[in-house]
């Protein structure tokens, strides 16, 4: 099993018609904005070298904001990553509250004031829904929650490890044959 890395940046930014007065938008390794209404998605098929059905995303997510915000990832791996799975059709409700249990496929591994690391899995097709919390590093006492709700979905379309193992396997299967045509003819 391995990883593989994907980099996104979340961007903050100041906006008073918003919640918390903040509006979040993600953006792509080059800084191309993604689209808010399509999830990220998640597939093991296209990649060289191939991910393989065991394999994992593990997504690197920075943290962008406008001069003078002090927002941070939330500190604990339990409030910074929130997850609700659905299923191959049904994309879930983006979770409002910490989950009774943590999720096992899109999980928090680290969390820095700027950067997350979440692994993803993508064990099966399927959606799911999470809420990426921040805090705001100025304000004292308990930290409160500021949500961010993207989508997503897995597609787990990896290759065979069968694959990996390349002419060693077609040289046994082969060998194999060969021996049991002999063992044919020369009963």
């Amino acid at each position: 099993m391995s990883r593989r890395p994907m980099h996104v940046t979340i961007v903050a930014e100041e906006d008073a018609s918003k919640p918390d007065r903040i509006a979040f938008h993600m953006e792509d390794s080059k800084g191309c904005k993604l689209p808010d209404d399509i999830p990220l998605t998640f597939s093991k098929k296209g990649h060289s070298p191939p991910m393989y059905k065991t394999d994992e995303h593990e997504i690197h997510f920075k943290l962008k904001q406008d001069p003078g915000m002090t927002l941070e990832f939330a500190h604990s791996k339990q409030d910074v990553l929130w997850v609700e799975m659905g299923d191959e059709d049904n994309m879930p409700d983006c979770p409002k509250e910490e989950p009774d249990q943590p999720c096992a496929i899109f999980y928090a591994e680290k969390s820095t004031p700027n950067t997350l690391i979440v692994v993803n899995t993508n064990p099966c097709k399927q959606h799911f829904s999470y809420t990426i919390n921040f805090v705001d590093r100025t304000n004292p006492g308990p930290k409160k929650l500021i949500a961010y709700d993207p989508g997503g979905s897995n597609s787990n379309e990896g290759e065979d490890r069968i694959v990996e193992a390349g002419g060693v396997v077609v040289g046994a299967i082969a060998a194999m044959a060969l021996f049991a045509v002999a063992f044919v003819f020369l009963r």
